[in-house]
């Protein structure tokens, strides 16, 4: 029997994600950064979404001027992450930034990797996509449910001798490095993680 899909609590949902991806291909790891404005319906101190395979480095919310940091992280639900906050969140608009790392697997599964030839036989790798329709929880932390629509601005630092596509046009480039690009995305209409 399959165990029962944990859904999550729509006290407080997505508006807006700004995600930062820095796939590594040479050790198949990825390290990513986002902001997501949230609408907080009713106050409280706990915040829960999805996350699979992600290890959380950093987290902290803003409500106007006032930032704070979890004082509990809990992943111990089934794909579920939960924030517990000390002081409660009101309701309204809050943004909830989180640093966190996670594996370009080899699952077909959210943000994986995916092999080639190229012209003289070499093996070369690329980090690919496959979200639909719980897997965008395994490529950054999220409302990974398809009610839970929002906008998404994507980015990318990637080696600048290689092509990065995402749904929507490229609205601009920065050079990091001398051999890397940040390439930013043009926002996405309202839609759910996959």
């Amino acid at each position: 029997m399959a165990p029962e899909r944990v859904v999550l609590p729509t006290n407080v949902t997505p508006v807006h994600y700004e995600i930062k991806l820095r796939p590594n291909l040479q050790t198949f790891v990825f390290s990513g950064e986002e902001s997501i404005t949230v609408k907080v319906h009713e106050a409280t101190s706990v915040i829960k979404l999805n996350t699979k395979d992600l290890t959380i480095q950093n987290v902290s919310i803003a409500v106007g001027e006032t930032t704070q940091k979890p004082v509990s992280i809990d992943n111990k639900e089934d794909q579920v992450t939960a924030f517990a906050f000390a002081q409660e969140i009101p309701k309204g608009e809050a943004v909830l930034s989180i640093d966190f790392d996670g594996e370009i697997n080899d699952k077909m599964n959210g943000f994986y990797r995916s092999s080639y030839k190229d012209k003289d036989g070499s093996t070369k790798y690329m980090a690919v996509t496959q979200f639909e329709a719980t897997s965008a929880r395994r490529a950054f932390p999220c409302w990974d449910e398809p009610s839970a629509k929002a906008t998404f601005a994507i980015a990318l630092v990637i080696p600048s001798e290689l092509t990065a596509l995402s749904n929507t046009p490229i609205e601009s480039m920065t050079a990091v490095e001398p051999e890397e690009v940040t390439i930013y995305f043009e926002k996405t209409p309202i839609m759910s993680t996959y």
